[in-house]
């Protein structure tokens, strides 16, 4: 890791990412922003303010909190419509089409619970969902958001945000999206410029790094033993706080906070 943090604004006039102020403006009109906020604690900063790490972290986390919730909406929308209740692939593709749509760091698919799938793209994959760690979440009747795994039918690290399809109690199928976290991290490294950040999932991998070749890497296989691994398993036992850690010869200060939609650990770090 490297770099140092940076001041930014998070101002509506000061974004300088287009992708980034799409999603800001959608997350204000529809008021996930207020709910981020709230949910937080935090208030928004004015016009124009510089900030370092904590201000950083709520940048950080609000937008990919919101890009999640975007994806979920539209799912959850999808799920309650005659298309998924039929359980037919061919009414079912139109629906997750028009969301991919308006998602292009998403993959949308559709899931039997046998794990049996389709993508908008590709169709009917080689592959099976049975044995990923969110399936039996979905088959239980609740929703997933966040958990990280390398996309079969792509091979990119993604994000997986999943609904149930339900006939009363009963689950029919799963809807789901596999968000893209390499394209999500690049649009956050563009609008953060020297900021070091990353965030780890509740399986402990890599959700976001700003080392992007480090995404879904699992970091106590990897970094168990170190000053950072020491680090990431006292964010992710506290859940909120600041924690200082060695890496590549340099000391960081790391600010960081546990997302109640994803489970996510984000954290944005600077040298000490």
């Amino acid at each position: 890791m490297s770099g140092n943090s940076l001041p930014y604004t998070i101002s509506s006039s000061q974004t300088s990412s287009p992708e980034l102020q799409d999603a800001l403006d959608s997350m204000k009109a529809d008021g996930t922003y207020d709910t981020i906020l709230a949910r937080y604690g935090l208030t928004e900063p004015g016009y124009a303010v510089e900030y370092g790490p904590e201000t950083a972290l709520f940048a950080l986390m609000s937008y990919c909190d919101g890009r999640m919730a975007s994806v979920q909406r539209g799912l959850e929308a999808a799920a309650v419509t005659s298309e998924a209740a039929s359980g037919d692939w061919q009414e079912i593709r139109p629906v997750l089409a028009g969301i991919e749509d308006n998602e292009p760091d998403a993959r949308m698919w559709y899931s039997y619970t046998n794990g049996t799938y389709y993508t908008v793209v590709d169709g009917l994959a080689s592959a099976n969902l049975m044995n990923r760690s969110y399936f039996p979440i979905i088959l239980s009747g609740q929703e997933s958001v966040g958990t990280v795994v390398v996309s079969y039918s792509t091979g990119k690290s993604t994000a997986i945000v999943a609904v149930p399809v339900k006939d009363g109690d009963d689950v029919t199928g799963v809807l789901g999206a596999s968000v893209y976290l390499e394209g999500i991290t690049e649009a956050l490294k563009d609008e953060l410029p020297g900021t070091v950040f990353n965030a780890v999932d509740k399986e402990g991998k890599f959700a976001l790094n700003s080392d992007t070749g480090l995404i879904s890497q699992e970091v106590m296989i990897n970094d168990g033993n170190t000053s950072f691994g020491r680090a990431v398993e006292y964010m992710l036992f506290t859940g909120e706080g600041s924690v200082e850690y060695e890496s590549q010869g340099k000391n960081w200060n790391a600010v960081f906070r546990k997302s109640p939609l994803t489970g996510w650990i984000y954290s944005v770090a600077e040298s000490a």
